[in-house]
């Protein structure tokens, strides 16, 4: 059964944290609280974070404009 102090993730001293999505990831790149919070609460991590959101991503649709590179 799973509680609620029971951690998702296990995050080790200088892992790397991708924030993949659409909109609200791509919103985050603005506002940086949730890259914050995550700070705040692993300090002694060392961690890295990445926001990869996009706003209009999909699972399988990842418009972009000409020149970008793929994800791929």
């Amino acid at each position: 059964m799973l509680s609620a102090v029971e951690p998702l993730v296990a995050l080790e001293k200088g892992d790397h944290v991708a924030i993949v999505g659409s909109g609200l990831a791509d919103r985050q790149q603005h506002h940086g609280w949730l890259e914050a919070l995550i700070h705040r609460a692993y300090p002694e991590l060392d961690l890295t974070v990445r926001n990869l959101g996009f706003a209009a991503d999909e699972v399988n649709l990842r418009p972009r404009s000409a020149g970008v590179p793929p994800t791929e």
